[in-house]
């Protein structure tokens, strides 16, 4: 077992190149931006917290209008309800959601048909979806130090 992978440079790091790689596409100033990170979900509230302090920590290094929180299942908020919430607000010209996976699959085609939804529920927002962590160099050097802090841990109860 290892800290939690999230809360590694690297990965901070790569989330905040996701999204501005997406922000910097985008026609309309950034104050009439929001962007939602989503996550999986989990019914363990130490995820759950994870998930928050990570969209913290993201808030301070990317600007935006707002910065939400969201989940995809077992957890609250869902997505769907904060798309809406911040669609009817009308204070955003686009809405940008990062889904915080490390893999395509079901998982994120299920997420981006929620957008999709949200789309055909607010036609004057602009939803987009940026990339998901994804094989990244980055990704890998995070999971090489939390293994090598791990084995470390584990070495020193041992002795």
């Amino acid at each position: 077992q290892s800290r939690p992978l999230s809360r590694h440079p690297a990965v901070i790091e790569l989330v905040v190149e996701r999204l501005r790689e997406t922000v910097t596409q985008l026609p309309d100033p950034i104050e009439r931006t929001a962007i939602v990170l989503v996550g999986r979900g989990n019914r363990d509230c130490c995820a759950q917290a994870d998930m928050q302090v990570m969209t913290e920590v993201i808030r301070k290094r990317v600007a935006c209008g707002e910065m939400a929180t969201a989940f995809y299942a077992m957890a609250q908020p869902a997505l769907p309800k904060v798309l809406d919430r911040l669609a009817v607000t009308r204070r955003f010209k686009q809405i940008v959601v990062y889904p915080h996976l490390l893999f395509q699959g079901r998982l994120l085609e299920a997420i981006e048909r929620q957008i999709l939804e949200a789309a055909t529920r607010h036609r004057s927002i602009n939803f987009l979806s940026a990339k998901h962590l994804g094989p990244d160099p980055k990704i890998a050097e995070a999971i090489r130090i939390r293994i090598q802090q791990a084995s470390e841990l584990t070495s020193a109860e041992c002795r």
